[in-house]
C-alpha cells in the first residue's frame, strides 16, 4: 500500500524489536496492516476510531479487519469492555462505498453510551480471535479545548 499526502501513521511497540503499524485515511476507513514480524503473544488484530456524530448509531470498521478475523457475514457480534461486561450488536456489511466496510449496529447506541463514549474520543477495539469478541481495550477521552476568550466587556 502506498502512502498518499494526508495520511496519518501509527507505530505502536510491542516489544524491544517488533513494531506494529497502521495508516490512517482521512476521510477514509481507517486501513489495518498486519506487521511483517508478529509477535507470538500479541496476534489479535486491533483498529483505532475516534467517535464522531456519525457513530451515535453505528460504527463502522474496514473490511481488512474483518479479513484478518475471519468475518464474512453479517449477522451480531459480541463487544465487551475491559470491565468484562458483554453487549450483542449487530454486524451488517455496508456496500455503499468502493471498499468493503462492516458496521456495528443494533445495540451499538447502547454500547457507546453504556461505555460513557463521546464524540472525540479515540477508541481502540481489539478482535480477541479466542473468544470472537470485539474488545474495547483502550480510550483516550477528548479534553476539550478552550481557546483564549479574550477580554470580554459588557454593554451598559
Amino acid at each position: 500500500m502506498q502512502l498518499r499526502f494526508g495520511d496519518y501513521l501509527y507505530f505502536r511497540p510491542l516489544d524491544q524489536s517488533t513494531i506494529k503499524r497502521s495508516i490512517f485515511r482521512p476521510k477514509e476507513c481507517n486501513r489495518f496492516l498486519a506487521p511483517k514480524v508478529k509477535h507470538k503473544d500479541d496476534d489479535d488484530p486491533f483498529f483505532t476510531s475516534i467517535i464522531t456524530k456519525t457513530h451515535t448509531k453505528m460504527l463502522r470498521f474496514s473490511g481488512g479487519l474483518a479479513e484478518s478475523t475471519g468475518i464474512n457475514d453479517e449477522g451480531t457480534m459480541t463487544l465487551k469492555n475491559l470491565d468484562g461486561k458483554e453487549w450483542l450488536v449487530g454486524l451488517r456489511l455496508d456496500k455503499a462505498f468502493r471498499t468493503k466496510r462492516y458496521l456495528l449496529s443494533f445495540g451499538w447506541g447502547r454500547f457507546r453510551q453504556q461505555n460513557n463514549l463521546s464524540e472525540g474520543d479515540e477508541c481502540v477495539f481489539r478482535f480477541i480471535k479466542s473468544e470472537g469478541k470485539l474488545l474495547l481495550a483502550k480510550v483516550t477521552k477528548n479534553k476539550p479545548c478552550y481557546g483564549d476568550m479574550g477580554n470580554a466587556t459588557s454593554a451598559n
